[in-house]
């Protein structure tokens, strides 16, 4: 029971970071090129709050230009993130590069409070893909990772972190693991008003030109009986395992709970 009331603590929902209101800096704005460079077909825009968590309740435009006159620009069509099927925080937006060379991309960002962040990105696109203010070709790019306190010794914390997947391929994290303490992969399920931890052994998806979103109240890494207490500040080794790419280490920082910064890490 007690080692219960552990794991659902770890796994909680945080309450929503202040100062979010209608301040752009609020957002945080990620672009996943078409791997295929001017043969694909879309954009994915993938767009989080301050402290890390996907926003769901926007619609995103992008149109883009050469840096030079007298090229028409590309424009695509608003999208809300339901638009696939599913509201996560990933926009998939129809567009289509039509020359190689040196772009401007502009992103225009507008929520349903009124929020609303423009962020113009350098691009470079020639016959290897699309470079510059993007996501990088083959890359599984992790941002935002964080890890809860633990209050005592022998205690339970989660870590939660964002993966985007310029890779070209759907993917999948199998495994994670940390030399200091026993790691696995969890999802916690809402059922009316009682949530219930479930392990994950099978891992997660993450589809090409997409991400996976590790966050609490849903999918998250869970460390069990860590040898002693971790406060703001402390950091943590752990390692995600892909079923196609690379393996990854990373140093993931202790955050407070009440602490509204992003916590990102690459």
């Amino acid at each position: 029971m007690l080692l219960a009331t552990w794991l659902l603590g770890a796994c909680a929902p945080l309450p929503a970071p202040a100062g979010e209101g209608g301040h752009q800096d609020a957002l945080q704005l990620h672009v996943i090129p078409p791997a295929a460079g001017m043969d694909g077909t879309g954009l994915t825009v993938y767009v989080a709050d301050a402290a890390g968590m996907p926003v769901t309740d926007a619609t995103v435009q992008v149109e883009g230009d050469m840096n030079h006159a007298g090229m028409v620009p590309v424009i695509g069509e608003p999208v809300a993130d339901e638009a696939d099927g599913a509201a996560d925080g990933f926009y998939h937006i129809p567009f289509q590069f039509t020359m190689m060379g040196d772009w401007i991309l502009t992103v225009v960002v507008e929520r349903a409070d009124g929020t609303r962040l423009e962020r113009q990105l350098n691009l470079q696109v020639n016959d290897a893909g699309v470079s510059g203010d993007v996501v990088a070709a083959g890359q599984m790019a992790v941002m935002n990772a964080w890890a809860r306190p633990v209050l005592v010794a022998d205690g339970n914390t989660a870590i939660y972190l964002t993966l985007l997947n310029g890779t070209g391929v759907a993917d999948r994290l199998v495994a994670v693991s940390s030399p200091l303490a026993v790691a696995e992969l969890h999802e916690s399920i809402h059922e009316g008003d009682v949530m219930r931890m479930e392990p994950r052994p099978e891992g997660f998806d993450i589809p090409a030109e997409g991400g996976l979103v590790l966050q609490p109240g849903g999918k998250h890494i869970m460390l069990l009986n860590v040898p002693e207490p971790l406060e703001a500040g402390d950091t943590v080794e752990i390692t995600l395992e892909f079923a196609t790419a690379p393996a990854q280490t990373l140093e993931v920082p202790v955050r407070d709970m009440a602490d509204g910064s992003d916590g990102m890490a690459h």
